[in-house]
């Protein structure tokens, strides 16, 4: 004769729920609980394979009324396997972290934590679920507070040397800061040339010296906002040349 105990009851509905793919399902939870990362992380990461973020798909389940894409690339419906692993802004955050996914052989979040189990030490597992809250906080950001990182391109013909066309594209930039009204932007920038000319005081007549006068006034315009250029290394901004 068994005995009925709360623990006993969660932990067949907890594995009823779970993929029947996963062996031991167990040890599958033993892992997570054990790892040594904040307590926040392992909720998160609870949330996540157990599939209740409020992800759009989870939202539209219950009936309530949102528009089923992903809110940060817009371009498909978001599930929480697309927020945290396919979105092209959360791959790209793994990638650049040297995490990449199959994403043939994962169909669920399930699927998705056991392949980070398998190829994946201790320490890299509790780095990209490290990057997953910090994917998931972003996504927040951008549902609530319009915030989150932004990208703009464009393409122009022709043949310029690399401090015009990075001029050109810092002008861009700014112009689209402006014509959005968001502060504390930082517009980063590998061209060491491009970033001298904006902070040097002379003037230049030639075409280039209009783009930085134009930069220079639209910075002067985004003072209030407090909006700066930066250099950044070449390998720090694999993001623009990926």
């Amino acid at each position: 004769m068994g005995q009925y105990i709360m623990k006993s009851a969660y932990n067949v509905l907890r594995d009823n729920s779970m993929d029947a793919n996963v062996g031991n399902k167990k040890s599958f939870w033993t892992r997570l609980w054990h790892l040594k990362i904040l307590l926040k992380v392992k909720h998160f990461m609870w949330r996540v394979i157990c599939d209740c973020l409020p992800t759009k798909d989870r939202l539209l389940s219950k009936w309530v009324e949102v528009d089923s894409k992903c809110p940060v690339c817009n371009l498909i419906d978001e599930t929480s396997l697309h927020a945290l692993g396919f979105c092209p802004v959360a791959a790209l955050c793994c990638q650049l972290q040297g995490v990449r996914f199959d994403s043939a052989a994962i169909n669920n979040t399930t699927d998705w934590v056991q392949e980070i189990y398998q190829h994946s030490g201790r320490s890299e597992v509790n780095k990209i679920f490290m990057i997953a809250l910090m994917i998931w906080n972003n996504r927040n950001d951008v549902v609530w507070k319009q915030k989150g990182r932004g990208a703009k391109s464009s393409c122009r013909q022709g043949c310029v040397n690399p401090e015009m066309a990075e001029a050109i594209g810092i002008r861009e930039a700014l112009s689209w800061v402006k014509e959005h009204n968001w502060p504390q932007v930082v517009v980063e920038s590998d061209c060491l040339g491009a970033i001298q000319a904006n902070s040097c005081s002379s003037i230049s007549l030639s075409y280039l010296g209009r783009i930085i006068d134009e930069c220079k006034r639209l910075l002067l315009e985004l003072k209030s906002r407090n909006a700066t250029l930066r250099f950044v290394k070449r390998s720090a901004n694999m993001v623009a040349h990926f």
